[in-house]
């Protein structure tokens, strides 16, 4: 069984002081040879189809962005090192239960000593976007032996998307200790032919360490970003944020 929880208290002015929560398990049913499993989650549709954590905290918003329950069967016929298929259908929207199906196919390539690509595609239909290929593509890179650079880039299509729903990342990392390093990011998202076609861009810092067991991490930040609700709109809002990276997550957000 793999599984993550988060726990986020946060403020907003928006909605005010609210406790937000996620979570995201997966049991391997061992009498189908492991090919089959179980998945449970709460969170955004996008992240969890292209089986990723989230990217952002709940208080940097995306106008489409869905937090709701989905519940599904997956089934993996063909996994390896560098390939590996996946197929899954389940229900979301909690008791609305709202259909979804994906399939999902994930390639891996070492480039040479200092570079790898990933590349993932998924295709998925639900109510609300109707069929649709999302495709990512990521690449790490080692600048030295203690600077490192992963960017990725993520472009969602689908029947009732306007144009492409993109969502892209490039990430510094300073390594100065074996099991901590800090590091810049910035990040920009939005639709191409949405009446705002990027709806939001932002910075952070960030310091990432491993504490007392060798799968935990803790990831902390300050950043800030500038959500583009109209044309030529610009909002500042700064965020100081506290998680954990694998296992139990915690979230603490002030504005």
């Amino acid at each position: 069984m793999y599984s993550s929880v988060t726990i986020a208290p946060q403020w907003d002015e928006y909605d005010g002081f609210e406790v937000d929560s996620s979570l995201r398990a997966k049991i391997i049913l061992p009498q189908a040879k492991r090919r089959f499993s179980a998945i449970i989650g709460r969170g955004d549709f996008d992240d969890f189809i292209n089986n990723q954590q989230t990217t952002r905290p709940t208080v940097i918003r995306r106008a489409n962005a869905d937090e709701e329950w989905m519940v599904g069967l997956g089934f993996d016929p063909f996994v390896e090192t560098e390939h590996d298929l996946s197929f899954g259908a389940g229900f979301r929207g909690g008791l609305a239960l709202e259909p979804y199906v994906r399939a999902r196919y994930r390639y891996e390539t070492i480039v040479n000593e200092r570079s790898e690509l990933h590349f993932q595609t998924v295709g998925f239909w639900r109510d609300t976007d109707g069929f649709g290929i999302a495709q990512t593509i990521e690449h790490d890179f080692a600048i030295s032996e203690k600077w490192f650079n992963k960017f990725w880039l993520r472009g969602t299509f689908a029947e009732r998307i306007e144009g492409v729903r993109w969502h892209a990342s490039d990430t510094i990392y300073y390594i100065y200790h074996p099991e901590r390093a800090v590091g810049g990011e910035i990040w920009w998202y939005g639709e191409t032919d949405a009446e705002v076609p990027l709806q939001d861009y932002g910075a952070k810092f960030l310091h990432r360490a491993r504490v007392l067991r060798e799968w935990f991490y803790v990831e902390s930040w300050v950043g800030i970003h500038w959500p583009q609700e109209e044309l030529h709109d610009s909002q500042s809002l700064v965020i100081f944020l506290v998680k954990s990276v694998t296992g139990t997550h915690v979230f603490i957000v002030l504005w």
